[in-house]
């Protein structure tokens, strides 16, 4: 059984040339970096589900905080805002 603490969290920062994840459950934090060139913004499974940010090879999966049904509204705005730097490859608006 998983509780929910207070200070769960994803955080998702766009920085310089890097898209920067932090994903906090209880005491633990994990981090991650990605090359906005080579990142790449995906639904796990269908409508709805979780996030997938990935770039050669390496994973993280986003979104357990955001409703179900606003989560492919999240995925276009990573993947606009990644668009905007001229860097997200495969843009399609509306494709989460």
């Amino acid at each position: 059984m998983h509780a929910r603490h207070v200070t769960d969290r994803d955080s998702i920062r766009l920085q310089g040339d890097k898209l920067m994840v932090e994903r906090a459950c209880g005491p633990r934090t994990e981090r991650c970096e990605f090359c906005t060139e080579w990142v790449r913004v995906s639904p796990v499974s269908g409508h709805g589900s979780l996030i997938e940010l990935s770039e050669r090879g390496k994973k993280v999966v986003v979104g357990r905080f955001v409703r179900p049904e606003l989560r492919g509204q999240l995925a276009d705005e990573m993947r606009w805002a990644l668009a905007q730097r001229g860097d997200v490859r495969g843009f399609v608006p509306g494709a989460a």
